[in-house]
């Protein structure tokens, strides 16, 4: 594949990644499920791979670390299931989620920020020297 130029990822790719892992978490009733843990895996696998920006600002770089967060989201969401129901001793598939929605906003949130860091403070400056 083409290398993008110095702009990075297409805003497009970043756009359809978030609309597509949005799609599949969101058109699905219940809790997380190996199905999310996919797509985010692949989604944080697509972005990370075919990011070449030399130069970002820092709205360029909270808008790629929150699709990253959400990527990240999905792979953590079934994991923090597995681990509710575990707590509460719960087996089996239940068609509600024992993770409170508040987790969610905590870990997107959370990733945004170390996404938003780790881009500006240790990936751009090092890109800068090549």
């Amino acid at each position: 594949m083409k290398r993008q130029d110095d702009n990075g990822i297409d805003p497009a790719a970043l756009v359809l990644a978030a609309l597509a892992g949005g799609l599949t978490v969101f058109t699905q009733a219940g809790p997380f499920s190996s199905t999310d843990l996919i797509v985010g895996v692949s989604m944080l696998l697509v972005i990370l791979s075919y990011d070449s920006a030399l130069a970002r600002t820092k709205f360029q770089s909270a808008a790629f670390g929150s699709v990253c967060a959400f990527s990240l989201l999905l792979v953590l969401g079934p994991l923090c299931e597995y681990l509710a129901r575990r707590a509460v001793g719960e087996s089996g598939e239940n068609n509600t989620s024992l993770v409170p929605q508040w987790l969610d906003l905590v870990i997107w949130g959370t990733g945004t920020l170390a996404f938003l860091v780790i881009v500006q403070v240790f990936v751009l400056p090092r890109r800068a020297k090549r």
